[in-house]
């Protein structure tokens, strides 16, 4: 019935109605088209990109120092599902007050304030478009030295 790309940031929000009298046959085509074959791969090729990045930075963070994931949404849980040592983050690390106290896969959300002294690294689990002002913004951080990754 609608889709709408304005009400939410980093979803596409849709309305549908089942068809009267049930689901509409399936008629797929025998082939995919030449356009979504190459849209799907590049999709595909982006997400690894991501995954091998964060990798890359993960394996940037001395054994010594803690790793932290800022974001308890989509994008956090995404970064901390692609980790190859998950057990090293120590913290996930929300604004939200609703989230903070609570435990993503047996790890604490805190506020930035929470953020525990050995951490070193953090990967932000943000919208990319808005990552690197929020983190700029947070003043507990600004006297820290911090590596951040940016998706």
């Amino acid at each position: 019935i609608e889709v709408d790309d304005a009400v939410h940031d980093a979803a596409f929000v849709v309305k549908a109605r089942l068809a009267p009298g049930g689901p509409a046959p399936r008629n797929a085509p025998s082939a995919v088209p030449d356009e979504a074959r190459k849209a799907v791969l590049g999709m595909a090729d982006y997400w690894q990109d991501i995954a091998n990045r964060i990798r890359r930075f993960e394996g940037s963070a001395s054994a010594q120092g803690g790793i932290a994931v800022y974001g308890a949404g989509f994008y956090g849980n995404l970064i901390a599902s692609t980790l190859r040592y998950p057990e090293r983050v120590r913290c996930f690390v929300d604004q939200n007050g609703f989230l903070q106290g609570r435990t993503i896969n047996g790890r604490p959300v805190v506020a930035p304030d929470g953020l525990p002294a050995d951490v070193t690294h953090v990967l932000v689990g943000l919208n990319p478009r808005t990552a690197e002002a929020t983190i700029g913004s947070i003043e507990s951080w600004k006297n820290r030295s911090l590596e951040f990754f940016f998706l």
